[in-house]
């Protein structure tokens, strides 16, 4: 189980049948300072996607999230004048509970926005 605090407080928590963190990732979670938000950032260096267990605290029952994934099938690639959007922001809503479960693309930047309550 790998843990990440906010503020002194556990926020997060990447859990699972047999889990040690992989080498291929590193994550961080933050507090938006206005809205008070959880943000929940991870990189995945590797070169298929990955299933993660993720165990946010503080929560009771469900609520939507927000996933943004930064990422391209070519893990070289850069935006240039030939290419000016092959890695473009993805948004999509996530269904945030107690314990779910989200999949990191390969080479991909995620961000899952929790609303704070």
């Amino acid at each position: 189980m790998a843990k990440r605090y906010i503020d002194d407080q556990l926020f997060m928590e990447l859990c699972g049948p047999g889990f040690s963190e992989p080498d291929h990732f590193v994550w961080s979670a933050v507090r938006d300072t206005s809205s008070r938000d959880g943000i929940f950032k991870l990189v995945d260096g590797s070169a298929s996607s990955s299933l993660e267990h993720l165990r946010p605290q503080g929560m009771s029952g469900l609520c939507r999230g927000v996933v943004v994934v930064l990422t391209d099938p070519d893990p070289a690639a850069v935006n240039d004048i030939q290419r000016p959007d092959p890695v473009v922001p993805r948004w999509d809503s996530l269904r945030v509970e107690e314990n779910f479960d989200s999949r990191a693309r390969a080479s991909s930047l995620s961000g899952i926005w929790i609303p704070a309550r």
